[in-house]
C-alpha cells in the first residue's frame, strides 16, 4: 500500500542521515586523536 511505500522512504532517509551522522562522528573522532597527539606532545616538550 501507499502508507507502506511511504514509511519505506522515511525510513531510507533516516538511514542515510544515520549513515552521515555515523561518518561525522568517526571523522570528530579522528580529529580529537590527533589534537591529543599534539598536546601530549606540547606537553612532553614543555617537560624536557
Amino acid at each position: 500500500s501507499q502508507e507502506i511505500a511511504s514509511l519505506k522512504a522515511t525510513k531510507d532517509v533516516y538511514d542515510a542521515q544515520f549513515a552521515i551522522i555515523t561518518n561525522e562522528l568517526l571523522k570528530t573522532q579522528d580529529e580529537l586523536k590527533e589534537k591529543q597527539q599534539q598536546l601530549l606532545y606540547v606537553m612532553i616538550s614543555f617537560q624536557g
